[in-house]
């Protein structure tokens, strides 16, 4: 019998408290004896049913989706070696568990399992229940543990906290009791402090994109109008000091409704209703009303936040306008200045009439600046036309253009049919892959262009016109020109303002949150929970060449979606997804190098049978790559 197992025996079995054990671990087994817990017999600890399980997950699921990674990268760096890994939410209930083969069956032993609920009033003292209870790191080994079915485990928690609130805890724990103690606690710190990291740099992305939505509206500064705004998962980010004094909340405590829960009061009651209508609302004890009116700011793949606007009943008239700036830097964000600069330029021309040229490769998203510039404009209420101008045969696209007069040629509407710059009338016309029109229907779209009049096949009579063209191409138009290609009068009319969109390949300041944003929209399109792309894998994928741009990127993350059952993508999975050129799989094997070079803790030889080569073609590839 060691120390800690006599000085458990004497508290417990004689009552004796003059012992020589660590304080907070002291105080904890007075805890459990007050509690009248048994030590000599496992308990059977509360848990969810699979549905309550459900709803606690999505109720936690920023701390999963963050903590998921470290838990990954954490279990593999230590499996093998008789440890679990655990994280609990802020009520002990465990959510998540990963184990390896010698650590399982000790974990089913002693009721560690998703779901479970383990707090210090059903388990007594262990690190995890110590770090619940006090907010604070702990660790504990073998006898310290109140139930003698914990003494072959060294455990270690830590906390999470997010601006002083605690949201759960990262528990470690291993069947070989060892004296590094302290290593171990250190590590549980490490990890919850980066799952926390996590957790504030996506809450602050939320944020940003939601202060961006509500800049897209223009929305009246009175004091009498309160305006409040909140994320995708209903935090309240935002509010003005009516829209306090109008719900009678103090301010602070409106603040706290939207931190501490994944969906404020409020927001609540208006997803009773439906979105973007009004509703009364009697929010004081005098029965005085208010409109409340509310709406959604969304993607192509998701709601990214929602505004709501609070006024006086008297005040009946919408709230809500759109304000023209800032839509286009809304659906585009970015962190490259060149980039940047031109989309603020863009925004300027977009409040205007000119014609826009979008030049770029296929797959950069011309046809979605195009709806955006059209959504800047003041014809954003207007029709909104595209036509892809490479999809058409030449003989259709003109009567696709321009319409035709009746009986203009065989089955031919007897009444003659609007073409699509007639159907635009008042709004916008997207001519995609403007490079691939004809000679002959150029000098009639010029013409059109020129004299806001149109004039459809088969018929004398000219139809006025009020169009904003706007035409992209991935050709280099210029060079089309030199050849005779197309002609430079339409060239110069159309490209009064022209627009490059940057290829993919370019963007490796926007690529982690594109293909974030991407593999979000995509994961909850199809029901399945988030997928994590580790650092490494990002790091290949900004320098594969992406000759499909966007399309191809979306193409991925959908293989990914559909097909990856885990929660995180490393490199090694990459190439079940895109085919990697030569270039990137040198990145690729690089970056599996490095990464075993990491597991191993610099271990060569361990690294060449990870990596299952000789240590020959290990130092090779090492001198190859430069990495000492």
């Amino acid at each position: 019998m060691n120390n800690l197992e006599d000085s458990w025996h004497k508290f417990f079995i004689y009552g004796e408290e003059n012992i020589e054990v660590r304080r907070p671990v002291i105080d904890s087994w007075i805890r459990s004896k007050l509690a009248g817990l048994s030590y000599d017999k496992n308990r059977i600890l509360p848990f969810l049913e699979k549905s309550e399980l459900q709803g606690r997950k999505q109720k936690n699921r920023l701390l999963l989706q963050a903590a998921r990674p470290v838990m990954e990268v954490t279990f593999n760096q230590l499996k093998g070696r008789g440890y679990q890994i655990g994280l609990a939410d802020a009520d002990g209930y465990i959510m998540e568990v990963m184990a390896d083969k010698k650590a399982v069956a000790a974990s089913s032993e002693i009721g560690m399992s998703i779901g479970v609920r383990w707090l210090e009033e059903y388990i007594g003292t262990s690190g995890l229940t110590i770090s619940l209870k006090s907010h604070m790191a702990m660790a504990t080994s073998g006898a310290e543990h109140f139930s003698p079915f914990l003494w072959g485990w060294d455990c270690a928690a830590a906390p999470i906290f997010i601006d002083n609130h605690f949201l759960g805890a990262f528990n470690i724990c291993r069947l070989t009791l060892s004296e590094g103690l302290q290593e171990l606690l250190t590590l549980a710190v490490s990890c919850a402090n980066a799952v926390g990291e996590r957790i504030r740099i996506e809450m602050l992305q939320m944020t940003e994109r939601t202060l961006i939505d509500l800049m897209a509206l223009s929305l009246p500064l009175n004091t009498a109008t309160g305006i409040l705004a909140f994320d995708k998962e209903g935090r309240l980010t935002y509010k003005n000091r009516a829209a306090g004094d109008l719900l009678k909340y103090p301010h602070q405590e409106i603040n706290l409704l939207g931190l501490n829960s994944m969906t404020h009061p409020l927001l609540s009651h208006l997803r009773q209703g439906k979105y973007g209508e009004s509703a009364q609302l009697i929010c004081d004890d005098t029965g005085k009303e208010f409109i409340v009116e509310s709406k959604e700011c969304r993607t192509e793949e998701e709601v990214t936040s929602t505004i709501v606007v609070i006024y006086p009943k008297e005040q009946p008239q919408s709230k809500f306008v759109s304000n023209v700036p800032s839509v286009i830097l809304s659906k585009f964000p970015t962190k490259e200045d060149n980039l940047k600069n031109t989309l603020m330029k863009t925004v300027k021309i977009a409040k205007s009439d000119m014609s826009i040229l979008i030049q770029g490769e296929s797959g950069t998203g011309k046809d979605y600046m195009a709806h955006a510039i059209h959504l800047e404009s003041a014809r954003r209420n207007q029709p909104f036309v595209a036509i892809n101008c490479a999809a058409l045969p030449r003989d259709l696209i003109a009567s696709e253009l321009f319409g035709y007069g009746p009986g203009a040629f065989t089955g031919a509407n007897r009444n003659g049919n609007p073409g699509k710059i007639e159907a635009a009338n008042g709004g916008t016309l997207f001519l995609d892959e403007i490079g691939d029109m004809t000679l002959d229907l150029q000098a009639v779209l010029l013409r059109t262009l020129e004299e806001k009049q149109l004039t459809r096949i088969g018929s004398t009579t000219s139809v006025p016109v009020d169009v904003r063209f706007i035409a992209a191409t991935h050709r280099n138009l210029q060079e089309s020109v030199r050849k005779g290609a197309f002609r430079e009068d339409l060239y110069y009319r159309l490209s009064i303002y022209t627009l490059h969109l940057p290829p993919l390949r370019e963007r490796k300041m926007d690529f982690e949150h594109i293909i974030m944003d991407i593999s979000e929209g995509i994961c909850n399109r199809m029901g399945r929970s988030l997928f994590y792309l580790t650092p490494n894998a990002i790091k290949v994928l900004q320098n594969h060449r992406w000759k499909g741009n966007l399309r191809e990127l979306r193409n991925m993350v959908e293989r990914m979606a559909c097909l990856h059952e885990g929660d995180t993508i490393d490199t090694y999975h990459l190439s079940e997804y895109i085919d990697l050129s030569t270039e990137d799989q040198e990145i690729h094997e690089k970056q599996l190098i490095l990464s075993a070079l990491e597991k191993t803790y610099g271990n060569r030889a361990e690294t060449a049978r990870a990596l299952g080569i000789s240590r020959a073609s290990l130092y090779r590839k090492l001198n190859s790559y430069g990495i000492k």
